[in-house]
């Protein structure tokens, strides 16, 4: 019964991301709240602290690429619902296998939208400022021609994860 609500949580979100660009925060706020609930009610204590150690790992992993603009925080806070769902071991798969989609979907979308080569060049660049200057600037600036919902790639590693692919 969990994964469904984990289901409609993720899916819910890859909505509004893509109407909005944002993920709702009352749309995290139930999240959490029915995993904790969830978790509490199928492992007692021990489940109580599955949910705190699940939805505390995204915030401490991915973190820095929120510090560094290459993440959003609704991305992040939807990995803590999830994590929240999962647990620590299984938030973790769900996150590996939602960059590696990740990935792909963006050097699809890179390739089809013919700018690959200026991408690279622009992160080579980027690395290059930071190591000179050494002085921090958001990775994104104002190249919105290479972003995508991450909340899609999300949603699919949770379809694999709680269809038990992994």
């Amino acid at each position: 019964m969990s994964s469904l609500f984990l289901l409609a949580v993720t899916g819910a979100a890859v909505l509004w991301d893509i109407r909005t660009g944002k993920v709702p925060n009352f749309l995290i706020a139930a999240g959490l709240g029915t995993a904790s609930w969830f978790r509490l009610t199928e492992l007692g204590i021990f489940g109580f602290w599955s949910f705190l150690g699940g939805s505390a790992l995204p915030l401490l992993l991915l973190a820095v690429l929120f510090y560094f603009r290459m993440l959003g925080a609704g991305d992040i806070k939807l990995f803590c619902v999830i994590g929240g769902f999962l647990g620590t071991e299984r938030v973790f798969i769900c996150m590996a296998l939602s960059f590696l989609m990740g990935a792909v979907i963006s050097l699809v979308l890179l390739i089809k939208r013919r700018i690959f080569k200026a991408r690279v060049l622009y992160f080579f660049a980027y690395i290059g400022k930071l190591y000179q200057t050494g002085k921090y600037s958001p990775y994104r600036g104002k190249a919105r021609e290479a972003e995508f919902c991450f909340t899609l790639p999300v949603f699919f590693s949770v379809l694999l994860c709680v269809g038990g692919v992994y």
